[in-house]
């Protein structure tokens, strides 16, 4: 991998969406967020969950590319199927999550 690509990888993609969710962990978290994300024709690229204590931590990475639904959208969605489970959900372009966590 050249300086560019590297460069671009650590900037991250506005076709990316980085999802995170959290709360007390019950059935049926992952299958909504994942048809959430099915629908709307987005891949997940990678995902990593676990649960602590009987908390509830995931965060998804979403290919966006081929989306039917706009970012606005999505996180809309999001909102409402995280009220619904009573857990929260946060999403955000993967270039706008780097840029607010470089050091």
């Amino acid at each position: 991998m050249n300086a560019r690509e590297r460069e671009a990888r650590s900037e991250g993609s506005a076709q990316r969406l980085i999802i995170s969710v959290f709360g007390v962990d019950h059935p049926g978290i992952v299958a909504a967020v994942s048809q959430i994300l099915a629908e709307a024709e987005c891949s997940i690229v990678d995902i990593n969950q676990t649960v602590v204590q009987g908390k509830f931590a995931m965060v998804i990475i979403a290919d966006m590319s081929g989306a039917r639904e706009s970012v606005a959208a999505l996180k809309e969605r999001f909102r409402n199927e995280g009220e619904h489970l009573g857990v929260h959900i946060y999403a955000q372009r993967e270039d706008l999550f780097n840029a607010m966590h470089r050091i």
